[in-house]
């Protein structure tokens, strides 16, 4: 049906219950070790002092980027039943004394300030454009000058020509999210700089996944 109309099909979006969103935010994590460590090779971190993972999950990419930078500390902002989640997690990687919590809505609520790297981990693909605009706004707001905000997802060619599985994933979207969608590196491009950012560009990780890495000047 989302396919024949374009459309959402109009099933009834329910919430998971403690059992199912363990599963589903362990499972992230699961997928996150290999996809962390891929951005660590691809991007030099050396010299940022504070991360915000904003949507963080189970704090896989906080962690791991944690270990690989000694003198980084970082923020983890999630609704709050995935934060007490990423709390386990973090204290079972004995971090507890470089991570602090955030539990909120990334549309509504305050992120805090003061940091120099942003990460967007396969996030903006859950929301419609004017959604991602707003929360890139609210990025470059959190951000000091000359900080860093690295946008992770399935972006798809300008075209929509690919890569497949972007394209394929852009239906899961539609048909699990209100709004959701897979996104161009022009959509970015254009939506970074309408929030202020400078210096834009583009990482292939793997056939699938790209970054967009922007600075605040």
């Amino acid at each position: 049906e989302a396919v024949r109309t374009g459309t959402a099909p109009g099933v009834e979006e329910t919430r998971p219950g403690p059992e199912q969103l363990r599963a589903f935010i362990l499972g992230m994590s699961d997928i996150a070790r290999w996809s962390a460590q891929e951005v660590l090779d691809a991007v030099d971190l050396s010299g940022r002092r504070h991360l915000l993972d904003l949507g963080a999950g189970p704090a896989t990419y906080a962690i791991t980027f944690l270990r690989a930078h000694p003198r980084m500390r970082a923020t983890v902002f999630d609704r709050p039943e995935v934060i007490a989640i990423a709390r386990e997690e973090v204290a079972r990687a004995d971090l507890d004394d470089r991570v602090s919590f955030i539990g909120g809505d990334m549309t509504a609520d305050a992120y805090g300030t003061g940091y120099d790297l942003v990460l967007l981990s396969n996030i903006i693909h859950a929301f419609g454009p004017s959604v991602n605009r707003a929360v890139l706004r609210r990025c470059r707001e959190a951000l000091e000058p000359g900080g860093l905000l690295i946008i992770k997802d399935f972006l798809v060619e300008d075209d929509r020509s690919g890569p497949p599985f972007g394209l394929m994933f852009a239906l899961n979207m539609l048909v699990g999210t209100e709004a959701g969608d897979t996104y161009s590196r022009a959509q970015i491009e254009e939506w970074t700089r309408e929030a202020g950012f400078v210096d834009g560009r583009a990482l292939d990780l793997t056939p699938q996944s790209r970054l967009w890495i922007v600075r605040k000047p």
